[in-house]
């Protein structure tokens, strides 16, 4: 249901105010059941009305559903989810990424896991020791998402003036 809330796929019936997965097909939208999926008949396009969530919505959705597509059987929609985790990391999600690894048998995705988890922890781990693990494990790494994680943490300072000739800016 949220997968389809999120893509624009769900339609409300003005005449009894019951929600359907709807596709729109000309003037028509093409009713499925929410409950089992089944044809349910159409209706058109002025009886019913498109549900369609903003973008803040929708994030709030794929954050959501991220968490249970880690571990779907389908190593394709693992794929998306770490896509979308990756997109938007939080450290909520921490968790369930974390808790996905262990039973992951599809190296590649278990490699992309354990990437993530690095990355996600360089900005949200809860302790200095776990994340300058993070972020001596991802030292090592030449992949754009490590060095942009690495960038994050690093901060600069600008000097305004003319140093002293003896000071140790480089240091400083």
């Amino acid at each position: 249901m949220l997968e389809a809330w999120a893509d624009k796929g769900v339609v409300q019936r003005e005449e009894d105010g019951l929600f359907f997965f709807g596709k729109r097909e000309g003037d028509v939208y093409v009713l499925r059941s929410v409950e089992d999926g089944e044809p349910a008949g159409e209706v058109g396009r002025r009886d019913a009305k498109e549900l369609k969530p903003n973008s803040g919505v929708r994030k709030l959705i794929a954050t959501t559903l991220v968490q249970f597509q880690l571990n779907d059987p389908a190593p394709d929609r693992r794929r998306a989810a770490l896509d979308a985790l990756a997109r938007n990391p939080t450290p909520d999600l921490l968790a369930p990424l974390r808790a996905s690894i262990e039973g992951e048998e599809n190296r590649n995705i278990r490699n992309r896991k354990e990437a993530l988890d690095r990355l996600i922890t360089i900005r949200f781990g809860s302790d200095t020791q776990t994340r300058v693990t993070a972020i001596e494990w991802m030292s090592e790494q030449v992949s754009l998402e490590a060095r942009a994680a690495l960038n994050a943490v690093l901060t600069t300072e600008t000097v305004v003036g003319t140093p002293n000739a003896a000071a140790n800016v480089a240091g400083t």
